[in-house]
């Protein structure tokens, strides 16, 4: 059954981003839809049982959560949109610019090295669950995600505008992904890859005649192995000395089919990276499942998501998440399973406002999408296009958590509004000055 869904899921998904209507693959929507269809037929087909029993009522608010987001991205979709708002093109105002961003994030980078290492014993490959990071450390991973967009913004600039992409473009993703490394993760090279990609297919398309194919590709193929031999030194690092079936079971309660065992084993010197793949991917309808089912506590009204706000504010507000954290440990113990299993976006929402407003977010963020999805096919620009790339890798893992829980994705999304402000700021500024000059 797990290589006939596998087999399923990659059609699906290669009709879905290969069609002819080449928004797809830029379409959060579309990206939405093949995460949560790869961990619903993970779940029933990957061979892996779970002790923990799904109600037949938390497979209904699953059904009404996805209802709600696609019938309002629909409506916000055919909305008939006002005139004017932003169509932010850079240009040349931003060659410069970039450069104070560049070091900015630079700046974030040392400080962010820094304070994590001066907190937390590091072993790079090894995730250190209970990171310590200060004040310091969080300014430094805030001022270090303005890197992303200036990444993905010479990407879509070379492809705009026909332009060889430059060696040196690379250097704002490797600041990026450095703090990654370091603490032996791997979200932001899931980031990083899904928004280029979307990017470069979509463009690609549209830009037949784009004179640097194979430069683009020889950096892509470069990014990908990088991305691969970091992968599996990480995977082997984390197994050393470890059977990861024999772990699993023990800490998730699972029973793996022979069949899947056995699938497995032929994949050599990679089971290790299979077989976590398949626990990563399986495992989130039980968490959230166990959050839905069992857990009763008060909503943090947002504060759960913006984790990097709450834990800085005074302890009677009883805001922090690490309230949230606790209770869900709590339950976790109590059903002898661990608390670091991956739960959706729809667990975050809950968390923060509660079993009804929880639909009320999904049903407004698929409003919100929509409508910025029609914006991007009636005025595409850089700056459009890197948003929809932005929603698209957060679509695709909010399977694990919210976005805006993910700082390595919300602070980009957060510097891509302030250059936004700052850049449109100073682009109307010199208007008014060249205007001024000109009527003199």
């Amino acid at each position: 059954m797990l290589v006939g869904f596998l087999i399923i899921l990659i059609i699906v998904c290669n009709i879905l981003i290969t069609k002819k209507v080449s928004t797809n693959i830029i379409n959060p929507a579309v990206w939405l839809f093949m995460s949560w269809f790869m961990i619903t037929g993970l779940y029933f087909f990957s061979g892996i049982t779970y002790s923990y029993k799904i109600k037949s009522e938390t497979y209904i608010y699953i059904i009404i959560a996805m209802v709600l987001f696609y019938a309002f991205f629909t409506l916000g979709y055919f909305t008939k949109l006002a005139r004017g708002g932003i169509n932010f093109d850079m240009e040349e105002n931003f060659s410069f610019h970039k450069r104070k961003y560049l070091c900015i994030s630079g700046i974030g980078l040392v400080l962010y090295i820094f304070d994590v290492i001066r907190l937390n014993a590091l072993s790079i490959g090894l995730r250190n669950l209970s990171m310590n990071v200060s004040v310091i450390g969080t300014i430094g991973s805030f001022l270090v995600n303005a890197s992303l967009f200036l990444w993905l913004y010479d990407l879509t600039y070379a492809l705009y505008k026909n332009e060889k992409l430059m060696i040196s473009s690379i250097l704002p993703l490797m600041i990026y992904l450095i703090p990654n490394i370091i603490v032996g993760g791997r979200q932001s090279f899931i980031i990083a890859f899904i928004s280029s990609f979307c990017i470069y297919k979509f463009l690609i398309r549209r830009k037949k005649e784009y004179k640097y194919k194979k430069n683009m590709l020889y950096i892509f193929i470069t990014l990908l192995l990088t991305f691969f031999i970091y992968n599996t030194v990480v995977i082997q690092n984390r197994s050393q000395n470890r059977d990861m079936n024999r772990h699993y079971q023990v800490i998730l309660k699972d029973k793996v089919s022979k069949e899947t065992e056995e699938v497995v084993q032929k994949t050599g010197v990679f089971q290790d990276a299979v077989m976590q793949g398949l626990q990563y991917y399986s495992q989130e309808f039980v968490g959230f499942a166990m959050v839905y089912q069992e857990y009763d506590y008060r909503p943090f009204w947002g504060m759960y998501e913006l984790h990097y706000i709450s834990r800085r504010l005074p302890s009677f507000l009883r805001l922090d998440f690490n309230l949230a954290r606790e209770e869900i440990e709590r339950i976790s113990l109590k059903q002898g399973t661990i608390a670091t299993l991956y739960r959706t976006a729809l667990k975050d929402f809950i968390l923060d406002f509660g079993r009804i407003g929880a639909l009320l977010i999904t049903a407004l963020l698929g409003l919100f999408l929509g409508r910025s999805f029609r914006k991007f096919n009636s005025q595409p620009s850089i700056y459009r296009i890197i948003l929809q790339a932005l929603f698209c890798s957060a679509a695709f893992f909010s399977v694990q958590y919210s976005p805006f829980y993910e700082t390595r994705w919300a602070f980009t999304f957060y510097w891509m509004l302030i250059i936004t402000f700052i850049e449109s700021y100073l682009i109307k500024k010199r208007l008014k000055v060249d205007w001024r000059n000109r009527n003199k």
